[in-house]
C-alpha cells in the first residue's frame, strides 16, 4: 500500500464496515460467569435447646460430620467448636445464629430442631396375673394371697377381696 493515498484506502475499507454490524455469523457477546454456589457444608447442625442458667445464654447443639456419630455440644454466644461458630442466641425467639464451615444460617426449633421420636417406646412384659396392679402381684414380698400354693385358706374367714382378681364363688 506503498503508492496507495489515505482516501483511497478509507473508501475501499468503507464498503467493508457493515459487516461486523451486520454480525453475518450470529455472535453474541458472551454471558459473565455465573459465581460458583457455595459448597454445602460437610457438618449438619441440629438445635437441641436453649438455656439461660448460670448467668449466660447457652446453646444446646447435636453437631455431626459426614462419616462420623452425632455429638452433642453447650456452647456460648461467641464460643467456637470444630468448624461451628455461635454468633448470637435469642432464647426467647428461640433462634440461633451459627457460622457452621465459613457459612452463616440461622437455626430455629422449627425447620433445624431435634424432632422427639413418634414412636411409643415398648415397655418390657411384666410378669403376673394381667389387669393387676404392679404392686399387688401375686408372689411379690409383703403380698399374700389365699389360695396361694402352699398358704392355708383360713377355715372361717371370708375371701379376701383383691382388685383385679374375682372373688372366689364358696359353696358350702
Amino acid at each position: 500500500m506503498a503508492g496507495m493515498s489515505v482516501e483511497s484506502v478509507s473508501a475501499d475499507t468503507a464498503k467493508y464496515r457493515a459487516i461486523p454490524i451486520r454480525n453475518a455469523f450470529g455472535l453474541r457477546t458472551p454471558e459473565p460467569p455465573k459465581a460458583p454456589e457455595p459448597p454445602k457444608p460437610s457438618i449438619t447442625v441440629k438445635l437441641v435447646g436453649i438455656t439461660s442458667i448460670l448467668s449466660s445464654k447457652r446453646v444446646l447443639l447435636l453437631v455431626q460430620e459426614a462419616g462420623k456419630p452425632a455429638e452433642t455440644k453447650i456452647l456460648k454466644e461467641g464460643e467456637t467448636s470444630d468448624a461451628v461458630e455461635v454468633k448470637t442466641i435469642d432464647e426467647v425467639a428461640g433462634t440461633v445464629q451459627i457460622v457452621n464451615s465459613g457459612q452463616e444460617m440461622t437455626l430455629n426449633f422449627e425447620q433445624n430442631g431435634v424432632k422427639p421420636p413418634t414412636a411409643p417406646v415398648a415397655q418390657p412384659p411384666q410378669p403376673g396375673v394381667p389387669g393387676m396392679p404392679p404392686g399387688m402381684q401375686p408372689g411379690m414380698p409383703g403380698v399374700v394371697f389365699p389360695g396361694q400354693p402352699g398358704m392355708p385358706v383360713p377355715g372361717n374367714q371370708p375371701p379376701v377381696a383383691v382388685p383385679g382378681i374375682p372373688r372366689p364363688i364358696r359353696t358350702q
